[in-house]
């Protein structure tokens, strides 16, 4: 049949076969139509994104952040109120102590000498104030009969109120001994650890040298430096909150200094943190979280509907209603505060502006986008914020 056509009709062969290719092409192009229509059809969707109105306030609170250092109530260097060698120490660095424990002690041999010494003396003395008493008793005697003169008889009154005086200024002497025998043993003022030592078992120490660094356990108390506006707000027993990491630790103001220092023009506010804190050491660095209201007219806004603008600035994406969908514009502000979560933002903008709230990567300015429900509004931070109660 083939060679029949090609013999007796060439153009009719030549028509056949273009028509055949036109048919196929046809079938070819209908088929890859099909299929693409799904993905043109989802390439004209619009992107769906979260929203919220702006709710515009006359003032923000500022969460200001002052740090606050963990300190011992009592840090004590302990020595002798008099020279001597030390001959023990009853303690080493680290272990705990009680108050009224000896915790190191002076030679004493030569003190010891001594009071045997105004031992000796004390017991001459007072018999001589005795044979005093006995020859002045005797002595007024013989004056009344006329036996003696008045001048011996008042020489012998005399010689037994010096007497007593020896013995009295005897006894003194060895009173004030043993008042530096008992400055010999040093004992702990307050229920303490032994932070450092300073000198050795043999070594002679000098009167006020610091032997033991004593610092004392129990409650700890904490302290910061504040401005005098801040230092004005807070009152002696009001109760706050500290931080330490992701805890929570209760605290009291235990005094609030007068003067402020002289280099940094800031006040010490001194705190009693909660008798149930265990896990916190000298040096721990706490932060306090103290309010400040600042009066700027702006609203909040998720951290995470702002992106970069034009200059520098910072832009958020508002949303315009139109033609059965909503158009993307940049709206430039100014973040006049922010926090993990928020920031309170500044602009040329008005009360329930609607905003785009996330996915800032999946949309341009002029871009149409589908809203979806329902829209959220945006609100204050509270009125008490973390870190200020008044108690």
């Amino acid at each position: 049949m083939y060679q029949f056509l090609v013999n007796n009709n060439p153009r009719r062969l030549l028509v056949i076969l273009l028509l055949s290719s036109a048919l196929v092409l046809a079938l070819l192009m209908f088929a890859s139509g099909d299929r693409m229509k799904p993905a043109l059809s989802n390439s004209h969707q619009l992107v769906s994104v979260e929203t919220a109105l702006l709710t515009l306030q006359p003032s923000f609170v500022e969460q200001h952040r002052i740090l606050a250092q963990v300190e011992h109530i009592n840090v004590s260097n302990l020595g002798f109120d008099i020279s001597g060698t030390l001959a023990q120490l009853l303690v080493d660095e680290g272990q705990r102590v009680q108050q009224g424990q000896a915790i190191a002690k002076l030679d004493t041999e030569r003190l010891t000498a001594d009071r045997s010494q105004l031992l000796a003396s004390l017991k001459r003395k007072e018999a001589e104030a005795e044979l005093a008493r006995v020859t002045s008793t005797r002595t007024v005697e013989l004056a009344k009969k006329k036996l003696v003169s008045q001048q011996i008889a008042d020489e012998a009154r005399l010689a037994l109120t010096s007497a007593k005086a020896a013995v009295a200024e005897t006894q003194a002497a060895i009173a004030r001994l043993e008042v530096e025998q008992s400055k010999t043993v040093l004992v702990a003022p307050f229920d303490g650890m032994l932070q450092k030592r300073y000198a050795d078992q043999g070594a002679v120490i000098s009167a006020g040298q610091t032997v033991i660094r004593l610092q004392q356990t129990g409650q700890l108390r904490a302290r910061m430096a504040v401005s005098g506006k801040d230092a004005s707000a807070l009152k002696e027993g009001q109760k706050i909150t500290l931080l330490n990491g992701g805890e929570s630790i209760v605290a009291y103001v235990e005094a609030v200094i007068e003067n402020k220092q002289r280099e940094t023009r800031t006040q010490d506010v001194l705190l009693l943190l909660d008798t149930g804190v265990t896990d916190l050491v000298a040096g721990d660095t706490l932060i306090f979280s103290l309010p400040r209201e600042v009066h700027v007219v702006g609203s909040w806004v998720p951290r995470s509907a702002l992106s970069a603008g034009v200059r520098g600035m910072w832009q958020l994406m508002t949303v315009v209603d139109s033609e059965q969908s909503f158009l993307v514009q940049p709206l430039l502000v100014n973040i006049e505060y922010f926090d993990a979560e928020r920031a309170f933002v500044s602009g040329v903008f008005t009360d329930n502006t609607q905003i785009v709230t996330g996915g800032m990567h999946k949309i341009q300015p002029d871009q149409r986008v589908s809203v979806q429900q329902p829209v959220l509004t945006m609100q204050s931070i509270g009125a008490n914020p973390l870190g200020f109660n008044h108690e």
